[in-house]
């Protein structure tokens, strides 16, 4: 069975003392609260919650989420494309898994299960299919 790529928001109730009591931890910029995991090797997952100027928070899983590749200094390209092959399944696989493990934790909420279902789906900001 093939993996798709989850769609997430920011649970409504977070606030930025539940971000830090989960790990997260505040950029060098002081404009969001980021936590990474690595994924495979040198591939990693960064997620940033942005802080607005009004100090609400905010996130969107397409600009605020980086799978990076750290040997090659620049994001991982096939998770961005609309190719698949076994590795990306796996990569897929382990990005699902930690975005749900902050679901888990009551930071993001699960935007869109049909994707799972529908492998036809296209993702309408980006326009890719998977």
């Amino acid at each position: 069975m093939l993996k798709y790529i989850k769609r997430y928001a920011l649970a409504d109730d977070i606030t930025i003392d539940t971000l830090i009591l989960k790990g997260f931890k505040l950029d060098e910029k002081n404009i969001a609260y980021n936590t990474s995991i690595s994924l495979y090797n040198d591939i990693e997952v960064n997620v940033d919650i942005i802080i607005n100027a009004d100090g609400t928070l905010s996130f969107n899983d397409l600009d605020n989420v980086l799978v990076f590749d750290n040997r090659f200094n620049q994001p991982y390209t096939p998770f961005y494309e609309n190719k698949l092959f076994h590795f990306l399944e796996f990569i897929i696989f382990r990005y699902n898994e930690f975005m749900d493990s902050l679901v888990e934790k009551g930071i993001l909420v699960i935007q869109d299960n049909e994707l799972e279902n529908n492998p036809k789906r296209t993702l309408e900001k980006d326009k890719r299919t998977i």
